[in-house]
């Protein structure tokens, strides 16, 4: 009889929970809109009971919640050690006296990863051939290159920002580039731009004036008619620099503008063109990169929700399953039934316009989505990449800002996502009672919702899973006590570094306004451009800033200095500097030990 008693003690107890959270989630929700269009669904994966649901057959758009469905469709079809492969090949027969006699074929096979550097290493490893010069063409050959750049349902007002990136005709440096507005030194000026590819400044249009009033200044980014992005606005005069992850607009000739600049490097010669096209069927191998696995790519996707790789997942995962390149419905109709053969979720209401969850188009229920999270936890071969792919509560990812209480943080894995009157959240849970449960919450706005309400919908699902954290009402559950390592989080760490860096930039900025010196923000550095033929003003301001912030100095003047007789300021002659500029200094964090 004691196996029965245990049995019914267990049924009963997952009944009192699946109480408990019905009543605290229903509440948590009425508080906000009790018609809200919610969908939720809670699944305790250790009984196998369902604790919770909530229109959890109903559709919803996902948002970033479609890259738990493209990751897992590339790790079913492709396996977590995959890596996408370019080469570099040639028709030529030979190459008589250092030259090339044919043309150069560089294949692009989508890798979302690909990078000026790793292409740099591919066309230096043609000089250790001996090759000095090409007499025919480059020709890139991209797996993207008849793909649609942008998948049906996205918003316009996507397209100059990074998250809405393109991805054809090819991917190069994840198609986006970070650009710096810094405030000049003076009002009335224009707004100093910095890129991190040079190559996107002559596509920027500066229409940013610094203000000595921050009051009612935004910055606004368009695009004009020849694909050239437009910053119109202003800026504070010692407000922070604004720094934007843009798209590359035009992938195409930023590709090609690398690559002249990467052969002239290399000391090689092209007496042809760049230009975009096809191989012929048999070429010789020249190079080869591979890029990282399957699973470190999928981590990069979720962690950081990076569209252009989700979406450059889910149409290679389709180019391979079909044996050729597709289009985005096309490709559709090649994933759905693929995941639904592995998994055996009925996916018939689901549509898949995108693998990153930027189209409006793209929908999907809860139930749907703990179907594919329950499935994913049961298979061993791929359920640890999967599940370590996912941000962590607290710690990193877009999850590390979120649910970082003590009795929160690192006890929840799974996947955001957020558009305008858009909110969902999926993924898994360590609850209080050592039992790991699957959820998935879908918020969408509808017409007649206020701004009030939609702007709550993140807090509601934060809210709900930390009341799911809560159950501990089974009797052989038994409440374990955090980890070492849980007690900090390394992300909240790097987070604080961060913004005493800005906090410094700011100091600057304020105790500099007077002075002819420009303040240029940079991810590791600032850079002051002094104009003035006095060294001691800055060196002044910099030597009680130092009391209060620990930073490194470097200047481009003719001897060295010292702040408060210990600091060191490390000297370095340059004759890069040009008029009306008399030195550059460089401020960096200090190294700890």
């Amino acid at each position: 009889m004691k196996p029965l008693k245990i049995g019914i003690i267990c049924l009963l107890s997952t009944a009192i929970a699946q109480a408990d959270i019905t009543q605290d989630a229903n509440h948590l929700i009425d508080q906000i809109d009790p018609h809200l269009n919610i969908g939720v669904e809670i699944k305790d994966l250790t009984t196998h009971q369902y604790l919770y649901k909530r229109h959890a057959q109903n559709s919803f758009i996902p948002a970033s919640n479609m890259k738990l469905f493209s990751t897992a469709a590339a790790l079913l079809a492709l396996g977590p050690d995959y890596h996408f492969t370019n080469k570099l090949t040639t028709d030529a027969t030979n190459w008589d006296k250092h030259e090339l006699k044919g043309h150069l074929y560089v294949h692009l096979s989508g890798d979302p990863s690909f990078s000026s550097a790793r292409l740099a290493a591919m066309i230096n490893s043609l000089k250790q051939q001996s090759i000095q010069s090409i007499q025919g063409d480059v020709v890139l050959v991209s797996r993207y290159q008849n793909i649609s750049p942008y998948a049906p349902g996205g918003m316009t007002e996507d397209l100059p920002f990074g998250y809405g990136a393109p991805i054809a005709p090819l991917v190069l440096d994840h198609n986006r580039f970070m650009l710096t507005v810094n405030p000049n030194d003076t009002a009335g000026k224009p707004a100093i731009l910095e890129t991190s590819h040079q190559t996107q400044q002559h596509m920027l249009i500066n229409k940013v004036i610094t203000k000595k009033d921050a009051k009612n200044c935004h910055i606004h980014f368009t695009i004009d008619a020849t694909q050239a992005l437009v910053l119109n606005g202003c800026i504070g005069l010692t407000e922070h620099a604004l720094v934007q992850e843009l798209a590359v607009r035009t992938p195409l000739l930023y590709t090609q503008k690398v690559l002249k600049h990467l052969l002239q490097e290399a000391g090689i010669a092209l007496k042809g063109h760049i230009i975009l096209g096809q191989a012929p069927h048999q070429t010789l191998l020249l190079s080869q990169d591979k890029s990282p696995s399957i699973a470190q790519l999928i981590a990069k996707t979720l962690k950081h929700s990076d569209n252009l790789y989700a979406d450059s997942l889910f149409l290679h995962t389709a180019d391979k399953l079909s044996g050729r390149p597709l289009n985005w419905e096309k490709a559709q109709q090649v994933i759905k039934p693929f995941l639904h053969v592995q998994t055996g979720i009925d996916l018939n209401s689901a549509i898949f316009s995108d693998g990153s969850g930027l189209s409006r188009y793209d929908l999907l229920t809860p139930d749907q989505t703990v179907q594919l999270l329950t499935f994913l936890y049961q298979r061993f071969p791929i359920a640890y990449e999967y599940i370590a792919a996912l941000p962590v509560s607290g710690r990193d990812g877009t999850l590390q800002k979120r649910l970082k209480k003590p009795t929160q943080l690192g006890l929840i894995r799974a996947k955001t996502g957020t558009m305008k009157g858009i909110t969902s959240l999926s993924g898994y849970l360590f609850t209080a009672n050592a039992h790991i449960v699957a959820f998935a919450i879908y918020m969408n706005n509808t017409p007649q919702t206020k701004p009030a309400v939609s702007g709550r919908y993140r807090y509601l699902a934060d809210a709900l899973c930390a009341k799911i954290l809560q159950v501990s009402k089974t009797p052989h559950g038994v409440s374990k006590p955090l980890l070492s390592f849980q007690a900090s989080s390394t992300g909240q760490k790097v987070q604080k570094k961060a913004m005493k860096w800005r906090a410094l930039e700011k100091a600057l900025r304020v105790a500099l306004k007077t002075q002819a010196v420009s303040i240029l923000f940079r991810a590791d550095e600032l850079v002051l451009q002094d104009r003035q033929h006095d060294k001691q003003q800055v060196l002044n301001v910099l030597t009680k800033l130092a009391e209060t912030y620990p930073f490194a100095i470097a200047v481009t003047t003719d001897k060295p200095q010292r702040i408060n007789g210990q600091s060191a300021v490390v000297w370095a002659k340059t004759t890069k500097i040009s008029q009306p500029i008399q030195r550059l200094w460089y401020l960096k964090p200090q190294a700890s030990i």
